[in-house]
C-alpha cells in the first residue's frame, strides 16, 4: 500500500465521506487509496479481512436458512439461450440476492465501491448482481472469464468468502491467471473468512479449485448497463 499522499484520492475520500455522511463509512481512507491504486495499476485487489465476524455470522445464518429451504439451485454457464447447467464445467449451487436487509452491510459497501469506481475509474457502473455460492466438497469451476463474449457490461468482479473457519489444507483456492499469459498462474487466493477480492472482469481468467469442505462465497459483478437478464 502506498504511503505517499495523493491529493486526488484525498478528494475522492472527502466526497465519499460527504456523500455518505448520514451513514457510517465502511471503507477508510487507506482502503480507498489501496483499492483505486491496485485496480488502476494491476486490475486486482485483495483484502484479507473486510467483513466483521458478527456480520459474517448473520450472513451464514441466512445462507443456512435458504439452503435448508431448497432455494439454492445448480449454477449455469453461458448467456441467454445458450445458458445451461454443465456440471463438468461448474458444479456449485447458487442463490441470487435481492437486496435482502440481512446484507445491509454488504449493500452499503457496494454503494461506496460503486461511487469510487465511477468517480476515479470512470467505469459507468449502473447496476450490480450478486449471488451466494455453495461448493460442496470436491466441487469446482473450470478456468473462465467473467465477461461474456459479445457483452462488455461486467466491469468489476467481486468475491467475498463466507466460511467462518478455513484451513489452508482444505483447498478451495481461487486460482487467478495472468492477463498477459492465460496459462500462467498469477495468484492463488485462499477463502479466508471475511476476505474480499476485486478484479477487472475482462482481464483475468480464473478457476475455483476443489475443497475438502463446503466452500461458501458471495460473488457477483458491477455492471455498466441497467438491465440484468442473466438470471
Amino acid at each position: 500500500m502506498s504511503s505517499n499522499p495523493n491529493p486526488f484520492l484525498n478528494t475522492v475520500f472527502v466526497l465519499l465521506s460527504f456523500y455518505y455522511m448520514k451513514s457510517s463509512l465502511i471503507l477508510d481512507r487507506n482502503q480507498v487509496d489501496f483499492t483505486l491504486e491496485a485496480l488502476s495499476e494491476k486490475g486486482l485487489v485483495i483484502f484479507e479481512k473486510m467483513v466483521p465476524d458478527p456480520v459474517l455470522a448473520q450472513w451464514n445464518q441466512f445462507f443456512n436458512q435458504k439452503y435448508e429451504q431448497g432455494q439454492f439451485h445448480p449454477a449455469a454457464v453461458g448467456k441467454d439461450q445458450a445458458k445451461s447447467a454443465q456440471q463438468q464445467i461448474r458444479s456449485d449451487e447458487i442463490y441470487w440476492l435481492q437486496e435482502e436487509p440481512e446484507f445491509d452491510y454488504f449493500w452499503e459497501l457496494c454503494s461506496q465501491l460503486e461511487f469510487i469506481f465511477n468517480s476515479e475509474l470512470f467505469l459507468g457502473i449502473k447496476s450490480k448482481e450478486f449471488h451466494l455460492a455453495s461448493y460442496q466438497p470436491g466441487r469446482h469451476y473450470q478456468k473462465h472469464f467473467d465477461r461474456h463474449k459479445n457483452s462488455n457490461h461486467r466491469q468489476i468482479t467481486l468475491v467475498c468468502y463466507l466460511n467462518q473457519t478455513w484451513l489452508p489444507s482444505w483447498g478451495g483456492e481461487l486460482n487467478i491467471y495472468s492477463p498477459d499469459n492465460n496459462d500462467k498462474p498469477l495468484q492463488k487466493v485462499s477463502p479466508h473468512p471475511g476476505s474480499l477480492v476485486l478484479f477487472r472482469s475482462e482481464l483475468f481468467p480464473h478457476e475455483v479449485l476443489p475443497a475438502t469442505q463446503e466452500r461458501r462465497s458471495l460473488t457477483g459483478w458491477f455492471r455498466s448497463d441497467d438491465n440484468i437478464s442473466l438470471r
